[in-house]
């Protein structure tokens, strides 16, 4: 049998427990009951509204023109036509929200069988008392308060983190259209100013032009015409600027590390990154950001090594919000629409012996990947951009199989998470990117 739960509360308690004032429909059509009802509903305030049988409660519901809608609908079981699956289901059909639906009874055992009864979100046993109306009531629009705290204080940290780096001025150096995007927009959510330079030749002219005009360089590693180990070179030994340059790299071994201390640059963060490892890093390297209080993100989840795909992270980063939701949703798209013929390309590249751009595409791939929170996929490029560097390279063909495989996996979820979110996302504009490698 399915019991549900019939504690009593004192009477500080039951003070404590005490929520908004409600509105309530009450299909009930004996005298005694709707007088115990009224009473307890006025205990607390809220206001109760009274049909004597299912089907005015049924056409009330229809007619849709409440200005101020039921939170919650408390039914008599033993009301005539009334089944328990059928009518909840019915009920909330007819609700344009979610509404919390109480059956009235003489007992709080009831059959398990009865599928409907799980559809339920509570039982109210007769005689109804002040404290059981609210006992049951709290279980249910209590939570639901509580949700929407943890809404509002979320939503207040995305505000106040959105000052965290105002008023600095940000030089990104980076190549990949996709990540030109993610960076730039994580960036400004951020408060940061960013000016973009697509290479690193292009970032030390910025720099020749106007030496003054930044804070801090984010300098990705792996660029066409002057890459960043170059740039940074370039940048302290001509220019003669002691400017902070963060390497941004997909390399996760010391000897990349290693690499881009010897070239100049003071820290590195590897890609994808996270808000609060951008964060840490420019509060290390920029006096005007010197902590002031923690950074309240709490204790995130962080995404599995090995998830087939998982956007919630970069969405996130980017704000949590229906802008950044359509960003993400553009960025998703563009990277399903480009990856099949950059897996296509580099394998190309790779067999006719053109090993640096078969390299640079599958760099791109496994960066633009990660950001999505695809770690298969990108971990299978990651295995084939160094097995194209090593100097006695193997049968790459099993590799190249896999990528499409885990590309084809990916495919499946993101179609999945693009049509979830679809209804979120009005106006979305369009990718407009080329095909750069992502």
């Amino acid at each position: 049998s399915i019991q549900f739960p019939t504690n009593h509360l004192s009477e500080p308690e039951m003070q404590s427990m005490s929520i908004r004032p409600l509105n309530i429909l009450a299909m009930e059509d004996h005298p005694s009951s709707q007088t115990s009802l009224e009473a307890s509903a006025a205990r607390w305030g809220w206001k109760l509204q009274f049909v004597a049988s299912l089907e005015s409660g049924m056409q009330l519901l229809e007619r849709q023109e409440l200005t101020h809608p039921f939170d919650a609908i408390l039914v008599d079981g033993g009301l005539a036509g009334w089944e328990d699956r059928k009518c909840i289901e019915r009920i909330r059909e007819l609700c344009d929200r979610e509404v919390t639906v109480i059956k009235m009874a003489r007992t709080a055992i009831e059959n398990p069988d009865d599928e409907g009864i799980r559809l339920l979100d509570g039982i109210l046993v007769k005689p109804i008392t002040a404290l059981s109306l609210l006992k049951v009531l709290k279980n249910n629009l209590g939570r639901q308060a509580d949700e929407a705290d943890e809404s509002r204080l979320h939503d207040e940290k995305i505000a106040e983190d959105r000052k965290t780096l105002q008023g600095v001025r940000v030089l990104l150096a980076e190549d990949n259209a996709f990540n030109q995007v993610v960076a730039t927009e994580t960036l400004q959510a951020l408060g940061a100013g960013v000016d973009l330079a697509e290479n690193g030749k292009a970032a030390v002219e910025r720099l020749k032009r106007s030496p003054d005009a930044y804070d801090l360089v984010l300098m990705d590693v792996q660029m066409p015409v002057m890459d960043g180990y170059a740039a940074t070179r370039a940048i302290r030994q001509e220019l003669s600027l002691k400017i902070p340059i963060v390497a941004m790299t997909a390399g996760v071994m010391p000897k990349d590390r290693d690499k881009c201390m010897a070239s100049g640059m003071d820290d590195f963060i590897s890609k994808p990154f996270e808000v609060d490892d951008l964060v840490k890093v420019f509060r290390k390297h920029l006096v005007m950001l010197a902590p002031k209080q923690n950074l309240h993100t709490g204790e995130r989840k962080r995404v599995g090594r090995r998830s087939v795909f998982h956007p919630d992270q970069l969405l996130e980063s980017l704000g949590n919000d229906r802008d950044s939701l359509r960003t993400v949703r553009s960025l998703v798209k563009q990277f399903m629409e480009t990856a099949p013929e950059s897996i296509r390309m580099g394998r190309e590249w790779a067999g006719r012996g053109d090993l640096e751009e078969a390299t640079r595409a599958f760099h791109n791939l496994k960066s633009s990947s990660a950001t999505l929170g695809a770690m298969s996929f990108a971990s299978t490029a990651q295995h084939i951009e160094i097995s194209l560097q090593e100097p006695e390279r193997r049968n790459l063909t099993p590799l190249f199989e896999q990528i499409s495989e885990e590309y084809d996996r990916m495919a499946r979820e993101a179609e999945i998470w693009l049509r979830a979110t679809d209804s979120a996302s009005i106006n979305e504009p369009p990718t407009g990117w080329t095909d750069v490698h992502p």
